[in-house]
């Protein structure tokens, strides 16, 4: 398996184990659960008790060329050297601030940040309108700040305007830079940072650039939004009456749900998911925006049956797409049917990865492929989605919700506002990965039963190694 840069995570085995232990886990601490998912509530508490912190501490923050006031905000590594021998435009770390009425940026420089016009901008990841980013092209000296748009397709759609100096804070220290925009000077442009019924987060940071090029994209920072609390972490999903259907992360490691349900690129009119493997930057490939499906960091991961059942369709005979242009031709699947009358189809697997036949038996965790780039499909990623029997592919009318996962915002090992979940209803924009395998938990015995057990495993013990002195020498090592 390629490991993904800058990402760690776990591996999807021993599943039936986890749903005991987190019923446990809710059973014996008390635990609840939020409204559609079942994330342990005492894990939602420390989120909202960060939040309040650093509600405060954002407040406080002063875009004066002192970095002392970010020291209590999550600070997210950039590891790679993306620009070698210039210094002041390689990030290394950045942090973000997304408070009620602005939100506050922070990159840390390997060098004494360069001050000229177009060295920086701001990236910010959009949801609800039809595109994609939007960049901020930062120009200390004009005096304007320039608002670049990206499409869905990651193409820029030219200039959408300027920010006046004026309208927001941006200053230089010796290895960093800070910027304070105001949300009313980013509104004309992008209206749903505005919008928290879209999201609960907010996700950008400082990148460099040199002209139209992207010298360093610098970390994702995201953050939960500064604001008071409770509220929901989990946006709101489209009402219906279908229960989602619950079903393993058929993934390994951490992966990111670049479209979820009702998204703007290709699920606007249906409930479906696409899992992309990213670095920490967001990037989907090394070097990002490759055309080599080799250089994506989804491609050719292995992919496993979301729950038992039996083989529907089973394809893996078509071509993979060149990145980035979706192809054409044919898109691979593997549909398993999971009883209930549902069906699991997962599409674009990588040709000739598909290692399941029609009419197979299948048990949860069980290999069926890898995943591709085949059919319409730009880059590599995992499309999924429940269907109803006899209902086409693009018309799903029911969710998803995986078990036993560990949520988060951000793609590295240890983040800040990760929750652990016995079942999470998906949402587009968060990573996810299978929790860790664990025992099952051991029940309670009296003495008698104890010692039962005891002498069982002693009898055990001694027939195992009466056993082993029987076997051939050739056969005992």
């Amino acid at each position: 398996m390629r490991p993904y840069p800058r990402i760690t995570g776990s591996i999807n085995s021993n599943r039936p184990y986890l749903a005991v232990l987190m019923a446990t886990v809710l059973l014996l601490t008390g635990a609840t659960a939020t409204a559609d998912s079942s994330c342990v509530q005492s894990t939602d508490a420390e989120i909202y008790t960060l939040i309040d912190s650093l509600r405060t501490a954002g407040a406080a923050i002063t875009i004066d060329g002192n970095d002392s006031d970010w020291s209590a905000f999550p600070n997210f590594p950039d590891a790679i050297d993306d620009v070698p021998g210039i210094p002041g435009q390689e990030i290394v770390a950045g942090s973000i601030a997304p408070l009620a009425d602005r939100v506050k940026f922070f990159a840390r420089t390997a060098g004494v940040p360069a001050q000229t016009d177009g060295a920086f901008g701001i990236f910010i990841e959009l949801v609800s309108t039809p595109a994609l980013e939007a960049q901020i092209i930062l120009n200390p000296v004009g005096g304007f700040h320039a608002v670049i748009l990206f499409d869905l397709q990651n193409q820029p759609t030219g200039l959408a305007g300027f920010i006046p100096a004026t309208s927001m804070s941006l200053a230089f220290g010796a290895d960093f830079i800070e910027v304070d925009i105001p949300y009313s000077a980013l509104s004309p442009f992008v209206p749903d940072l505005l919008l928290p019924d879209q999201r609960s987060w907010v996700r950008g940071g400082i990148g460099s650039l040199s002209g139209a090029t992207v010298l360093d994209f610098g970390p994702g920072a995201t953050s939960y939004r500064l604001i008071p609390t409770p509220y929901d972490l989990d946006p709101a999903l489209p009402a219906t009456a279908n229960a989602p259907r619950q079903l393993s992360f058929p993934l390994q490691n951490q992966w990111f749900i670049s479209q979820g349900a009702f998204g703007a690129f290709s699920h606007s009119t249906f409930w479906a998911y696409d899992f992309t493997a990213v670095d920490n930057s967001f990037n989907r490939s090394s070097p990002p925006d490759s055309t080599s499906n080799l250089d994506y960091f989804s491609f050719g991961e292995p992919l496993f049956a979301p729950a038992a059942g039996t083989v529907t369709q089973a394809d893996g005979s078509n071509p993979d797409s060149t990145p980035p242009t979706a192809s054409a031709s044919p898109f691979n699947i593997v549909e398993i049917d999971i009883g209930g009358g549902l069906s699991a189809s997962m599409l674009h697997e990588k040709q000739g990865s598909v290692i399941v036949n029609v009419n197979d038996l299948v048990i949860e965790g069980q290999q069926v492929g890898e995943v591709g780039n085949s059919g319409f499909s730009t880059s590599a990623h995992l499309h999924l989605e429940i269907n109803e029997a006899g209902a086409p592919l693009g018309a799903s009318v029911r969710g998803v919700a995986l078990t036993n996962v560990r949520v988060s915002l951000n793609p590295v090992a240890d983040d800040p506002w990760e929750r652990e979940c016995a079942a999470w209803e998906v949402r587009g924009g968060f990573l996810v990965e299978s929790l860790p395998p664990v025992a099952p938990p051991v029940p309670l015995i009296g003495p008698i039963g104890l010692a039962s057990l005891i002498g069982s495993l002693l009898i055990a013990g001694i027939f195992a190694v009466s056993r082993r002195k029987a076997l051939p020498a050739r056969l005992s090592s």
